[in-house]
C-alpha cells in the first residue's frame, strides 16, 4: 500500500460505501442488491483499488471525491457487468412459469378450445377480481370498525352527560 494502514479509516471507507447498498432511508444501486452478494463485491472492489490509492476516502466524516472517483468507476464497470449476468440468466432460463395450472382441474379439456394466451388472461383476471373482492371486503370491514367506534363514542358521551345531569340534580 502506498499509504499507512489505518484499520479506523478503512472501516470509515466501508460505511461511505455501505451507503451504495442502500437502507430503509436510502434507495440502493440498481446494480446493487445484498441478497445477490453485493456487499462482498464492494469489499472486493475496495481491496482491488486500495493497493493503488494514495489516500482513503473519507477523513473525520468528510468525503474527498477525487479519492472516490476511482471507486465510483470501478463500481460502474461493476454495475454493467452485473446487468449483463442478469440478462444472461434470464436468457439461458430454460423455463419460467408465469401463471402456474394444476393438472386435475379440467384444464386439458379448455385447452383444446382455448389457446395459451387467453387462458393466462383469464387467470389473470381472476386474480385481479379475487383482489378487488378482498380490498372491497377490507374497506367494509374498516368502515364497520368506523361506525363502531362511532357509536361507542356516542354512547360514551350520553352516559357522561347522564352522569353529569344526575351529578347535577343531587346536588340541589
Amino acid at each position: 500500500m502506498r499509504m499507512r494502514f489505518d484499520l479506523e479509516r478503512i472501516i470509515d471507507d466501508f460505511v461511505f460505501f455501505c451507503f451504495f447498498i442502500g437502507n430503509d432511508f436510502l434507495p440502493s444501486l440498481s446494480a446493487l442488491d445484498i441478497s445477490e452478494g453485493s456487499l462482498d463485491q464492494l469489499i472486493d472492489l475496495y481491496k482491488e483499488l486500495l493497493p493503488s490509492m494514495t489516500d482513503y476516502i473519507t477523513e473525520a466524516g468528510k468525503i474527498y471525491w477525487d479519492r472516490a472517483q476511482p471507486f465510483i468507476e470501478m463500481l460502474g464497470k461493476h454495475e454493467v457487468e452485473s446487468f449483463r449476468m442478469r440478462i444472461e440468466s434470464i436468457k439461458n432460463a430454460k423455463y419460467e412459469r408465469i401463471v402456474s395450472f394444476q393438472e386435475n382441474t379440467g384444464l386439458q379439456n379448455q385447452l383444446a378450445n382455448l389457446d395459451r394466451a387467453t387462458l393466462i388472461k383469464n387467470k389473470i383476471r381472476e386474480k385481479l377480481t379475487e383482489k378487488k373482492l378482498i380490498k372491497i371486503l377490507h374497506l367494509k370491514n374498516k368502515k364497520r370498525d368506523k361506525q363502531f367506534k362511532k357509536f361507542m363514542l356516542l354512547k360514551r358521551f350520553e352516559e357522561d352527560e347522564e352522569g353529569v345531569g344526575s351529578a347535577g340534580l343531587s346536588r340541589h
